[in-house]
């Protein structure tokens, strides 16, 4: 799960009904498989997409206003932005979830010693490997 309770409970009470809806759309996970495009998807090919449902939608909602009277012209011409603009409120929830998760979790103390007694032990293994298979 993406947010337990107890940390639903520390979120605001003004924010948690948002946080709870948006929670229940579905994650678009279309990087899963491919995580290095993430950025060019989001930076390139997501404001081209946007600019340009602008454009046909302004045609749309003018055709629409045609055929449909006022208030139905509008709900079908704003339906995908709206689409859009769910699925993207849901990744910048997860986002700000992440982060607001990594800045609020206590700092782990590492003991330097035994962890650097353990890189030594893992270089003494694999000096001996080398030497071996020569």
């Amino acid at each position: 799960m993406l947010i337990t309770r107890e940390e639903l409970e520390r979120v605001p009470l003004r924010y948690r009904w948002l946080l709870k809806l948006l929670l229940k759309f579905p994650n678009p996970s279309i990087f899963s498989k491919f995580p290095g495009i993430e950025g060019v998807f989001w930076a390139i090919v997501a404001p081209i997409f946007l600019i340009l449902y602008f454009l046909t939608s302004v045609g749309m909602v003018a055709f629409l206003s045609l055929i449909f009277i006022f208030p139905f012209n509008i709900v079908l011409g704003l339906l995908i932005p709206g689409i859009i603009f769910v699925f993207f409120l849901r990744i910048q929830v997860e986002r700000t979830l992440q982060m607001w998760r990594n800045i609020h979790t206590p700092i782990k103390n590492w003991d330097i010693a035994k962890t650097a007694e353990e890189l030594l032990e893992i270089f003494k293994k694999q000096k001996a490997n080398t030497d071996d298979a020569d």
